[in-house]
């Protein structure tokens, strides 16, 4: 069973409107893409590794995927966390920073600030082939490894200074 969207409007409300992946978005509608970025108390980010039959494989982003129908943004973002990692966080404490809009989908950014500098990681194997603790200024250094404009949205929304 493929997944299933609910389309949202440009001001990122929900619509009522499903709409199956894969098929294209009608003009004026978006689905919403979420992405959680991960940092510990000594300022390192997660970076996980595209799955290399994805596309844009092997580049690495923070936990990253779609709404389903029924999810907000931090549910969704919760999820894929989960999903993903295997990382729980508690989903009260889980962060919005902004959002940003695209041609047919909307990403919101959220940030997880754990409490532990040690954090197991379950990853994905569909998803996920790797996983790293980086510092950001390590991050810098490497944009090339990354998905597109992600780091721009890191940078807009969660960096400070």
């Amino acid at each position: 069973m493929s997944e299933i969207w609910e389309l949202l409007d440009m001001n990122r409300q929900k619509t009522g409107i499903l709409h199956e992946r894969g098929v294209t978005v009608p003009d004026g509608l978006y689905h919403l893409v979420v992405e959680i970025w991960v940092q510990k108390p000594n300022g390192d980010l997660l970076l996980t590794q595209r799955h290399p039959d994805k596309p844009l494989g092997l580049k690495w982003e923070c936990s990253r995927g779609s709404a389903v129908a029924g999810e907000d943004g931090v549910v969704a973002a919760y999820r894929e966390l989960f999903e993903e990692a295997g990382i729980f966080a508690e989903i009260d404490v889980i962060q919005f920073k902004g959002h940003t809009i695209h041609s047919n989908y909307i990403t919101e950014t959220y940030l997880y600030e754990s409490l532990m500098n040690d954090i197991s990681l379950n990853l994905q194997a569909e998803e996920v082939v790797d996983a790293k603790w980086v510092h950001p200024s390590e991050i810098e250094q490497n944009l090339d490894e990354l998905i597109p404009e992600l780091w721009d949205r890191y940078c807009k929304f969660i960096k400070v200074g």
